[in-house]
């Protein structure tokens, strides 16, 4: 009997891609089952939370854990430019640009 997984692994690699399954992860959103995902010989890990497109997704659907990623992403790159708004020799106009770039400036 063919799965699904499989399936895809077949459509994937008649496209001319080719499925890595020691890096592939999958989530399963607010369910207790612990079924294992199997694709040929290989078993596709389960895990409870994974970065996608620079979101960081929770399999109970919460969004604290992104919240506190992005915040702590942010930080750094306030502090690179304090220095700039902070600084009493800068020009307003550049204040002004970087006001306008960094929407992450404004508090």
């Amino acid at each position: 009997m063919v799965t699904a997984e499989e399936t895809q692994r077949e459509a994937l690699e008649n496209g001319g891609l080719k499925l890595n399954v020691a890096k592939t992860e999958y989530i399963a959103c607010n369910s207790t089952d612990l079924t294992s995902l199997r694709i040929g010989d290989d078993t596709v890990e389960r895990t409870d939370n994974f970065r996608y497109l620079g979101s960081v997704l929770d399999a109970s659907g919460d969004i604290d854990r992104d919240i506190k990623a992005r915040i702590s992403a942010a930080w750094p790159k306030r502090r690179e430019v304090t220095g700039v708004i902070c600084d009493p020799k800068m020009p307003v106009k550049l204040k002004g640009q970087v006001y306008k770039t960094c929407p992450y400036v404004r508090q």
